[in-house]
């Protein structure tokens, strides 16, 4: 029992010392020029979805999905999509709109 709680605590330590080098190359390494999904301006959603578009030039690290900065600075540059309760004006929010707008200026 002794040797096994033993292995545990030699476990535990060996999984701080990779978490740590982990952390250490997702900062500064060869990974710096990389995006992570919760640091991205996309959104999570959005940025996983890039990801996937895009395997030769994104890395998934375990569930991690890492991007160019490049590439999320061109999806950035993109209109947003359209959101599912988003809906075109109709013709009678045209009409209203350029009626208010005729009333302002005074015709």
């Amino acid at each position: 029992m002794n040797e096994l709680a033993s292995l545990q605590g030699m476990a535990l330590e060996l999984g701080k010392i990779i978490a740590r080098e982990v952390v250490t190359e997702l900062r500064g390494g060869q990974f710096a020029d990389l995006v992570d999904q919760h640091a991205s301006p996309l959104g999570a959603r959005r940025h996983i979805k890039l990801c996937r578009a895009n395997p030769d030039r994104c890395v998934q690290a375990g569930r991690r999905y890492l991007a160019p900065k490049d590439l999320v600075a061109a999806e950035l540059a993109k209109p947003k999509p359209a959101r599912a309760g988003d809906r075109a004006p109709s013709r009678d929010d045209q009409l209203t709109a350029d009626l208010a707008k005729a009333r302002e200026i005074g015709l």
